[in-house]
Parts: C-alpha cells; sequence; structure tokens
C-alpha cells in the first residue's frame, strides 16, 4: 500500500467502476489517494504495469465457485509480476431489470464470462434466458 500522504498512487483495475475490481481496489487501499485507471482485459491490466503506468493492479486470481483462474496465473508468470497483497472479497451477483419484469419476460442475460460461469446453477433454472458474453459485469449494468 502507499503511504498514507496526498501522493495519488494509479492502480490498474480489470474492468469499470462498479466492477468487483474497483471494490477490491477501495477497499484494499481505503483512505488512500488512489486513481482507478480501467483496462478491458488481464492482458492490458498487466502490460499497463510492465510499462509503468502503473505501479499496481487488481487482479483476481481465485474463486470459490469457478477455481483457479489460470489466465490470470499465466499473466503474472509471462510478465514476472508478483503479488504483493491479497484480500477476499464475497461476490454477491444481482440480476438487474426494469422494475416490473418478470423472469418470463427476459430473453437474455448478458455479463462477463466468470460471472456468467458463477451464475449457472441459478442460469440453469431459465434455459430460454440467452447468455450473451461482454468485457466486463458492470459495463454490461
Amino acid at each position: 500500500m502507499s503511504d498514507h500522504n496526498s501522493k495519488i498512487t494509479s492502480i490498474s483495475i480489470q474492468g469499470y467502476p462498479g466492477s468487483f475490481h474497483d471494490e477490491a481496489a477501495q477497499t484494499y487501499w481505503h483512505g488512500e489517494n488512489i486513481n482507478l485507471i480501467p483496462a478491458d482485459t488481464f492482458d492490458d491490466l498487466a502490460q499497463m504495469v510492465v510499462s509503468h503506468q502503473v505501479p499496481y493492479a487488481v487482479m483476481a486470481i481465485e474463486n470459490s465457485i469457478a477455481g483457479t483462474i489460470l489466465q490470470n496465473c499465466r499473466i503474472l508468470r509471462e510478465n514476472n509480476m508478483y503479488v504483493t497483497g491479497e484480500l477476499y472479497l464475497r461476490i454477491r451477483h444481482q440480476l438487474l431489470v426494469i422494475p416490473g419484469t418478470n423472469y418470463s419476460s427476459i430473453q437474455r442475460i448478458v455479463s462477463h464470462p466468470m460471472a456468467i460461469n458463477q451464475c449457472l446453477q441459478f442460469l440453469t433454472k431459465y434455459p430460454h434466458w440467452k447468455r450473451e458474453e461482454s468485457l466486463d459485469t458492470a459495463l454490461s449494468a
């Protein structure tokens, strides 16, 4: 973590404001003066660190439902990056709809592939919903 002073620390997150990586960064650097820099992908996030655009990045490594995120372990290894801190964040997905919508009128859901995977037990109850993958869950919202 950076010192508790007026210095702004730039941190790259995969995703956008409102994402779980945003929440993780805000929690981990609570009380710090931080500037979050969004990245579309984890590879983009790693490039920001490697090219010294940011000194830190937030990257999910483990998921209690989906398991180890092997892609991110690969990215750490290939870019000679290492973990400097750890945060456990409880993830609770919500189905965002227009008020008054009932389940039978929903035709598709849009979310990040990991979020869709984490919600499969729920989603299999609604096989008529088309599942569409996006770059980021918060961006989908």
